[in-house]
């Protein structure tokens, strides 16, 4: 199957299809086929059974349990733009953050408004009551729509809930030719720029403002709903489900293809540049006001569009499947065209730049988007209308994403003993060691044994307990005393041959309270 697909206004025409991967990853087929032209992936929040797949011409697919439903969850094709348009569709999902008890999700299409011309339309729907496999379509409602009526090229188009709460929209400058009408740097416009909003408003078809947005009622010019400005085409952007860190993939006019990253809230009010710079270099064309945008927020990453000139950049995601140790905290991008030979590419972002960049092993032709599941398992998407995901060569493939709680501790200490030092009387010393902090104490019980017709009587004495806090991997010493009186007691049964043995019992707790311990027996000598 062959089909024209742009990404930044530059046209290719090709045969898509997975290549075999090379690493101790590979991409496996998910859903069971192929899909019609798919766009995005995204799964239901708390819920690793199901996965959505957006496809262009208007429909979302539910995959559950690996099997594609024979239903679509949503069809509003006849309301989307598609046919004639190759940027144009069905652009994304964001179901909400508490989507397993309301049931609701958004989607981002472009709809026709006259002819040739289209704007972007924000929706929101809710599941069905009746069944969670299908959505209600009668609940849609419209939230947002900007007019993008220049060119049917840079929507942009990813949903994403952020770490706040918040809906975030990327959004295209709305034109080729270098942004001829400022949009992404322009504050009053919203094309160009990273969107914070509030989808689930009071008023029906609205939608409220986070109020440390910027430009909200700030007194400054702006659009309220704007966060980030500066941008040309962020087709996918994302948030590290770990760390809250925003990454950006920005499509490039002519020279660069950049991948932007803000830690964790400081994308708020962030200049990304364009159209004054692409990527790191100065872009050619900029206009005469972008001498006051220095300094402005650099990206992380950028490369060379390649000889062939076709490029653009498609944003991943950081990894935090634990089925995946390897990966974790390293980013997983790619590009639509060939720039990497179809291959996926990693890299380790930070606010210094991006280090350890490298072919990821896996490849795919015509990359579209990148998803993620409620378990962190990561999904390729092909305009080949297939969709894979990223999983291990072999060993398990478990539901286990990584997250910023540490699981439970139920492990009990690992404790080492060593009770060479206990055998002479008067101090008995026990070395510990403790594989995590620990407390550790020690106490012991001293058996008089007589021998026959020794004169001396039996007996147990208690020596004084000790106890020491010890750090992970460290180790110390423990003391354990008896009185005056008791030492004489035993030394006399000792001095007569009668058997004095000394039962010692350790004990540990670690920080979050599981206990270990141990016994031993030490027979005392002079």
């Amino acid at each position: 199957m062959q089909r024209a697909i742009t990404l930044g206004g530059l046209v290719a025409l090709a045969l898509l299809a997975f290549a075999a991967p090379a690493a101790a990853v590979h991409l496996a087929p998910f859903g069971g086929g192929t899909f019609a032209s798919p766009y995005h992936v995204v799964g239901a929040p708390g819920d690793p059974s199901r996965v959505f797949v957006v496809e262009g011409a208007g429909v979302i697919r539910l995959v559950r349990n690996g099997i594609t439903a024979t239903d679509p969850f949503l069809d509003i094709h006849e309301d989307v733009r598609f046919a004639g348009c190759s940027e144009c569709g069905l652009l994304s999902m964001a179901p909400a953050p508490d989507y397993e008890t309301n049931g609701l999700f958004y989607v981002v299409y472009t709809v026709d408004v006259t002819p040739g011309d289209h704007d972007l339309r924000l929706m929101e729907f809710r599941r069905s009551s009746g069944d969670p496999d299908v959505a209600d379509e009668s609940s849609g409602r419209v939230v947002l729509e900007i007019q993008h009526r220049s060119n049917f090229n840079h929507n942009g188009g990813q949903l994403q809930f952020g770490p706040d709460g918040y809906l975030y929209w990327s959004t295209g400058d709305g034109g080729a030719g270098g942004d001829p009408s400022d949009n992404a740097q322009d504050t009053q416009e919203l094309l160009g720029k990273l969107l914070r909003i509030d989808p689930s408003g009071e008023d029906p078809g609205g939608y409220t403002v986070p109020t440390d947005n910027p430009y909200a009622d700030s007194g400054d010019p702006g659009a309220d709903e704007i966060y980030s400005v500066g941008l040309r085409n962020p087709w996918r952007f994302s948030f590290d489900r770990l760390t809250g860190d925003l990454s950006i993939g920005d499509v490039g006019q002519g020279s660069r293809e950049e991948v932007d990253f803000a830690a964790a809230g400081t994308g708020l009010g962030a200049n990304f540049g364009w159209n004054c710079f692409e990527g790191t270099l100065t872009y050619d064309e900029n206009p005469p006001f972008c001498a006051e945008l220095i300094p402005h927020h650099e990206p992380a990453l950028d490369y060379s569009r390649g000889s062939s000139g076709a490029a653009a950049v498609v944003g991943g995601y950081v990894v935090r499947d634990g089925a995946l140790p390897d990966l974790l905290g390293r980013y997983v991008f790619a590009d639509t065209y060939p720039v990497f030979s179809g291959a996926l590419r990693v890299t380790t972002l930070s606010a210094a730049g991006a280090t350890g960049t490298a072919d990821l092993g896996p490849t795919a032709s015509f990359v579209t988007s990148f998803g993620q599941d409620a378990c962190a398992h990561l999904y390729v998407v092909s305009g080949s209308g297939q969709v894979s995901r990223l999983e291990p060569d072999t060993g398990p493939f478990p539901c286990a994403p990584q997250s910023s709680t540490p699981p439970e501790d139920t492990t009990p200490p690992q404790l080492t003993v060593d009770l060479s030092g206990a055998r002479t009387l008067g101090e008995l010393k026990v070395a510990v060691g403790c594989d995590e902090a620990c407390s550790v104490s020690a106490s012991a019980s001293i058996r008089v044994k007589p021998r026959p017709r020794a004169g001396v009587r039996k007996a147990t004495l208690l020596a004084d307990t000790d106890s020491i806090d010890l750090s992970a991997g460290s180790d110390g010493v423990l003391r354990l005393r008896l009185s005056a009186d008791e030492r004489r007691t035993v030394t006399r049964a000792l001095n007569r041959g009668s058997r004095v043995v000394a039962g010692i019992l350790v004990s540990a707790t670690d920080t979050a309270g599981n206990p270990a311990e141990t016994h031993g027996r030490v027979r005392q000598k002079r």
